[in-house]
């Protein structure tokens, strides 16, 4: 799996997916109102997403452009299997969460997706994939107004 394009194939998803946000006003219809309007916050989060997506695209993509040798056949097959995998993790993360939830599903995805991308530290991963799931809840309740879905089963 070479990392660059996996990095590549990330970002430009993101780009794709906040271009679809800055372009599609009736992304928000049942949205809290404020005096900005309510499409400030999905535009300032869709411009934060380019800006993220471009810090982890731009490097891959110079280191690409440094490793221009030729790649065999078993690195392009290595590519699309991450690539894939990248792609199961995220709709099952996606299909999840009404089920179990943000806090569950997104600790999880998470750790899947970090050990994808060649995290092996398990401990830090845990623990930025356990705190950070926290960080978004506590901020979208408190300062958002949005309660993101909790789990359903039981």
């Amino acid at each position: 799996m070479v990392k660059p394009r996996i990095n590549m194939a990330f970002s430009s998803a993101i780009i794709l997916i906040s271009i679809l946000i800055l372009s599609n006003d009736s992304l928000v219809s049942g949205g809290v109102q404020t005096e900005l309007g309510s499409l400030f916050l999905p535009r300032i989060i869709a411009v934060l997403m380019i800006a993220l997506a471009l810090g982890i695209g731009l490097p891959a993509l110079l280191g690409i452009l440094r490793h221009t040798h030729a790649t065999d056949s078993d690195g392009r097959a290595h590519d699309a299997i991450g690539v894939c995998l990248y792609l199961a993790i995220l709709l099952a993360y996606w299909a999840g969460i009404p089920w179990v939830g943000f806090m569950v599903a997104t600790p999880l995805a998470m750790l899947a997706i970090g050990w994808l991308l060649g995290a092996r530290k398990f401990l830090p991963l845990l623990a930025i994939s356990v705190i950070t799931p926290f960080v978004i809840d506590y901020g979208s309740r408190t300062f958002l107004r949005v309660f993101l879905p909790g789990w359903s089963l039981g």
